[in-house]
Formats: structure tokens, C-alpha cells, sequence
């Protein structure tokens, strides 16, 4: 958990242009707007992956931060930890932020939580912890993009469409042929 300063407003416009990969920001799920008998607050510290327009709309990829740290056994875990980089974060404390959990939410999403500055932005990622959260997106990317490949080769398959291998093999091309050439085979 963080310790923020929090402010009951409607939400302000500003921050939504500004919001990038490698912030933080204070976060409520459930929302308050939409359990409002819920007692326990579950604001906690989210990590912004990403930012994407679709159909005219901002959305944002976060990933959940935990104080409950454990040494990041995911290739996809990034723990925040040293003063400098906790402050920087807007932390109170060493947090793990799980990248392979991550949800896509609306900027306009009620979840987020206002601090005194009217913006749910409490700092951001620096030094090594910026350039290991970019390698952590490039895989996540990269991931993303196999599964896409795949899911258009079953769709391909489906439909009866059968694409070309990407390597060509000799059409006079037999197994073991090289090796056996070289023992004085003769074809």
C-alpha cells in the first residue's frame, strides 16, 4: 500500500494526456464508484505498461504492485526497491509489480484515484528499473505477437488455407545423402 493523501473530486482531464509507461498510480479494484458498501479500501500502486487509442479511446495496460515482495522469480516481475528508486515511484516501500497480470482499463476508468495534485500519478519508474520495465514490455510484445501468429495459423487451417513453410528444402533433397556421399556412396 501507499500512503496517499486522498482527494473526493470529480476526475480532472490534465493527466490523461500526460499518462505514459513507467508510471505509477494509485488505483482502487474494486472501485469504490461501483461497490460503494465495500469497507476495506483496496487502493493500491498499479504500473503502466502501456497506452493505446482504439475506436478514438484511451486505454492503459497496468500491472498490479504488491508490498508482499518476494525476490521477482517471473521473468515478467519487477521489484522496486533502493530509496531513491522507491521515492521516485511515489512508494512507501519496496514493491513487486507482476507484468503478467496486467489489465487494460479505460483512462477515464473511476478506478483511479485522485492525490492531492488532482492526478492518480504518483511518480514513476527510473534508472535500471525504467530499461528492465522496457525489456519486460519487448518480451511481453513479442509474446503477444506469437500468439497472434498462431491464432491466424489455426484460422488458416480451419479455412483449408495452407501456407508455405518458411524454409525450402532441394526438391532432390534426401536425409542422410551428404553423409553418405562422403563415404563414396553413389547415387
Amino acid at each position: 500500500m501507499t500512503s496517499l493523501q486522498l482527494i473526493d473530486h470529480p476526475q480532472t482531464n490534465r493527466w490523461h494526456n500526460t499518462i505514459s509507461w513507467g508510471d505509477i498510480v494509485s488505483f482502487d479494484l474494486p472501485s469504490r464508484t461501483i461497490l460503494p458498501e465495500t469497507k476495506k479500501s483496496t487502493i493500491s500502486p498499479w504500473l503502466i505498461l502501456d497506452r493505446n487509442t482504439n475506436v478514438g479511446e484511451e486505454f492503459v495496460t497496468m500491472a498490479p504492485g504488491s508490498t508482499e515482495c518476494t525476490l521477482p522469480h517471473k521473468a515478467e516481475a519487477l521489484l522496486v526497491s533502493g530509496q531513491d528508486r522507491i521515492r521516485a515511484a511515489g512508494l512507501s516501500c519496496p514493491t513487486l509489480f507482476d507484468c503478467e497480470h496486467a489489465m487494460i482499463v479505460s483512462v477515464k476508468h473511476h478506478g483511479f484515484v485522485l492525490t492531492k495534485n488532482s492526478s492518480p500519478i504518483i511518480g514513476h519508474l527510473i534508472g535500471d528499473d525504467r530499461h528492465r520495465l522496457n525489456s519486460i514490455r519487448a518480451r511481453l510484445d513479442a509474446f503477444a505477437d506469437i500468439a497472434k501468429e498462431r491464432r491466424a495459423e489455426l484460422g488458416r487451417r480451419q479455412q483449408g488455407i495452407h501456407t508455405a513453410p518458411t524454409h525450402m528444402v532441394s526438391q532432390d533433397y534426401e536425409p542422410g545423402a551428404r553423409r553418405m556421399k562422403s563415404r563414396g556412396a553413389k547415387f
